[in-house]
């Protein structure tokens, strides 16, 4: 039994290191993009996901806030919101997802969204819910629900897994 766990614990490592390699490379390929052209948002989007990540909030704060100043989309508030929430910054995340809420009674955000800062506030009750409703919702994010890093916190659920096996 001893060596199983040994086993799993660097299997487990090993799938660690692999996913900060491509974190990084993605890290690369990102601000390489933004070279070409700096108010790419998916870009300064994607890029402040990964950074979020790898635990380097203020990089990833500031990749938010560049895209954000391009154009103040939803998506992006909800990046930022989640990365605020993972940093500690409890409060500043919940004041954005309240923003969100607010323009929520004004123009469509995805439940999924939603459920994901209700994730990086460790609010795994809330965040399922806000899941069920993308998944009644057809939310086209809900492909990313297998491999959003920023609901791994959530995958032990038992009502996560029936909303995965609705998708599978």
């Amino acid at each position: 039994l001893g060596n199983a766990k040994s086993d799993f614990d660097v299997a487990k490592a090993q799938s660690e290191l692999a996913v900060f390699a491509a974190q990084l490379s993605a890290i690369r390929r990102f601000r390489k993009a933004l070279e070409l052209d700096e108010h790419f948002i998916p870009a300064h989007g994607w890029l402040g996901m990964a950074l979020g990540q790898q635990h380097r909030y203020p990089e990833a704060l500031d990749a938010f806030g560049r895209a954000l100043e391009v154009d103040r989309i939803p998506i992006l508030t909800t990046m930022l919101a989640h990365t605020h929430a993972i940093a500690g910054e409890r409060e500043t995340s919940l004041q954005l997802l309240a923003d969100l809420m607010a323009t929520a009674r004004k123009r469509y955000i995805s439940p999924y969204d939603i459920a994901v800062i209700h994730a990086g506030l460790g609010d795994s009750h809330a965040a399922i819910a806000q899941l069920q409703a993308a998944l009644e919702d057809r939310s086209p994010w809900m492909v990313f629900l297998p491999v959003d890093p920023r609901l791994d916190g959530l995958r032990e659920e038992p009502a996560f897994a029936e909303i995965q096996a609705v998708l599978d």
